[in-house]
């Protein structure tokens, strides 16, 4: 699914809400102003999120909250 601009990678191998392994791959395409991160969901088109910088910083600031709220 990726693209000869990839220039990172990670997973996360996690599960779903009814215990299935699911696997959460992020990758970032492209260099400069055009890159964007992708967030992919069990290696899934459908279920790939394009997003820019801003998009990433606004993510891990919705899961950094949501970790906290059961604080």
């Amino acid at each position: 699914m990726s693209t000869p601009h990839e220039t990172f990678r990670a997973t996360l191998l996690t599960s779903t809400p009814d215990g299935e392994r699911a696997t959460v791959i992020i990758t970032r395409q492209g260099q400069g102003l055009d890159a964007r991160v992708w967030v992919t969901f069990s290696g899934a088109w459908a279920t790939t999120a394009v997003m820019t910088d801003a998009d990433a910083e606004c993510l891990v600031r919705f899961v950094s909250d949501a970790r906290k709220a059961c604080r």
